[in-house]
């Protein structure tokens, strides 16, 4: 099942230029923010977490979703699975397993295309972020425990912010215990669905009038949950070995267990 799931910047590398422009306390929130998701990117490191995606209003089957999801950080290596898929990845390979398509795609670990969209199925982001970047796109505040973000961007003719999110975070580790993310986008919508949306007594501030053509405000929401956090250095739930192996002539196929997987290698 295709899922989507807003990809959220959180990784720090410094606070310079742009940043000493902006208020303090907006300054402050955001480097609280980013500090948190650095304390759980850094090796060893065992993550178990929920993955809520909501929608308001409901047009595709992806609109709703609920994951159960866990990451685990080595130094050298790394297992992530989040529903039915399975990423490992080490200094030279990583590996998809999708249990729904029995599909195992091997490829180079230098290919970070699905390996940055993984990431951000844990609200976890990527590498090239910073504070810097971030603070383009979003305003911060903080109150207690609570970090809130909002966008500087709004949906296109409109005053309508297209993104905003809440961490909320341990008072005493500053570790993240929920992640909410709020998208907002504009959405053509045709008779059929128009009606169907006059039923659910949609408010009329909900709707933008462009010519001929009606569009509808949908908001979705992410809820990363994260049940538990611990840095224990033991040995990986699941590798390699326990998925693929090299048959007599050095090619990789599936392991026993997996016989029935389609494999794509990416990598020769």
């Amino acid at each position: 099942m295709k899922k989507r799931v807003l990809f959220v910047a959180i990784w720090i590398t410094g606070i310079t230029g742009v940043v000493r422009a902006q208020p303090k306390d907006s300054l402050a929130a955001l480097a609280r923010f980013v500090h948190a998701f650095d304390l759980i990117r850094h090796p060893p490191m065992n993550i178990r977490m929920t993955i809520n995606h909501t929608s308001d209003i409901q047009f595709l089957s992806g609109d709703a979703f609920y994951l159960e999801a866990s990451v685990h950080l080595r130094k050298n290596s790394s297992y992530a699975r989040f529903g039915e898929v399975e990423q490992l990845a080490n200094d030279s390979a990583a590996i998809f397993v999708s249990d729904s398509l029995e599909q195992i795609i091997l490829l180079s670990n230098q290919d970070r295309s699905l390996n940055g969209r993984l990431m951000g199925m844990f609200g976890m982001g990527g590498n090239d972020s910073s504070v810097r970047m971030l603070n383009t796109l979003y305003r911060a505040e903080g109150s207690g425990s609570t970090v809130k973000l909002q966008s500087r961007s709004f949906l296109s003719g409109t005053d309508i912010i297209k993104e905003s999110a809440q961490l909320d975070l341990d008072p005493k580790t500053e570790l993240p215990v929920q992640l909410l993310v709020f998208r907002r986008t504009i959405v053509l919508v045709d008779s059929a669905q128009m009606e169907e949306l006059r039923q659910q007594h949609i408010p009329a501030e909900r709707f933008v009038q462009r010519g001929q053509w009606l569009y509808l405000v949908k908001e979705t929401q992410t809820r990363f949950a994260y049940l538990h956090i611990d840095q224990e250095d033991k040995p990986l739930p699941v590798t390699f070995a326990n998925r693929v192996e090299k048959d007599g002539e050095g090619q990789w196929k599936p392991v026993k267990a997996y016989e029935a997987y389609r494999l794509i290698d990416r990598i020769n």
